[in-house]
């Protein structure tokens, strides 16, 4: 189910290809050492393997509907190439995406960091694409860089881009403590569980903004800032949940305790 699943979801585009991977590293990584190579992985890279050296990779694929690329071993190995080096323009029009993407992002950093827009940005109002040069849709409905990262640092300028990093630094070297030190800085196994999958959850949603439109509408927005609530509300509260109490059955009353209960006059 990992292989076909990140099949799918990773001929889609880089970003998917680069969240799935880096999700499912950091849970093979974080988990304790006896079950971090675990018969999921070995049959993931004996299909794989076996995919590869028999040449079936080339064979199996097809066209979804409404797809821009098609889903097969072959889109994996182009969509890991284009972000490792150059890409191929048939395999889904790989390396001019890529090139638009760098130009663009390129520019915005010329007028930042090193341009008028330094410390206000150009604001929440106007269209980038456009504004920019970099327009592809007639209707103009293209509106964000496709990166996070450099839709905060055009917007905001410098002042909030460097908030915004900061605050995904300390996020998620909060989680990371919890996850890997556990005990020694007062976190429970089971709270250390959490921070493992908040990291997985989290840094894929980062990695899927940072090359395409995903944080700025609810589909990706809802649950990043949704897990954001959740990890504040479950790790930094006065009173952390006790995995003892948490865990522990509730006692059903009996009619002895029932009946002591009525018993007993009111102070």
């Amino acid at each position: 189910m990992w292989a076909v699943g990140l099949t799918f979801y990773g001929s889609a585009g880089r970003a998917n290809f680069l969240s799935s991977i880096f999700a499912f590293s950091i849970v093979i990584l974080l988990r304790p050492w006896k079950v971090r190579i675990n018969r999921p992985v070995l049959l993931f890279i004996i299909i794989m393997s076996l995919a590869l050296v028999t040449g079936t990779s080339s064979s199996l694929r097809f066209q979804l509907e409404g797809a821009a690329r098609e889903v097969s071993l072959e889109q994996l190995v182009n969509n890991l190439a284009s972000v490792l080096g150059e890409g191929d323009n048939e395999a889904g029009n790989l390396e001019n995406t890529k090139q638009w993407h760098l130009q663009w992002w390129d520019t915005i950093t010329n007028y930042t960091f090193y341009g008028k827009h330094y410390w206000l940005g150009k604001g929440y109002g106007i269209n980038l694409a456009t504004d920019d040069g970099f327009q592809v849709e007639e209707d103009e409905s293209l509106r964000s860089p496709h990166n996070i990262h450099m839709m905060y640092l055009a917007r905001s300028g410098v002042p909030g881009y460097v908030l915004w990093t900061a605050f995904l630094a300390v996020l998620f070297f909060m989680l990371a403590r919890k996850a890997i030190f556990g005990p020694l800085v007062g976190a429970t196994p089971y709270q250390s569980r959490i921070a493992v999958w908040l990291i997985a959850y989290l840094g894929s949603l980062v990695l899927m903004a940072s090359f395409d439109v995903f944080l700025e509408g609810p589909m990706g927005g809802v649950w990043f800032w949704s897990l954001i609530g959740m990890g504040y509300a479950y790790f930094f509260r006065s009173n952390p949940p006790n995995e003892s109490t948490d865990s522990a059955p509730l006692e059903m009353p009996t009619p002895n305790t029932l009946t002591s209960g009525e018993n007993q006059s009111p102070a």
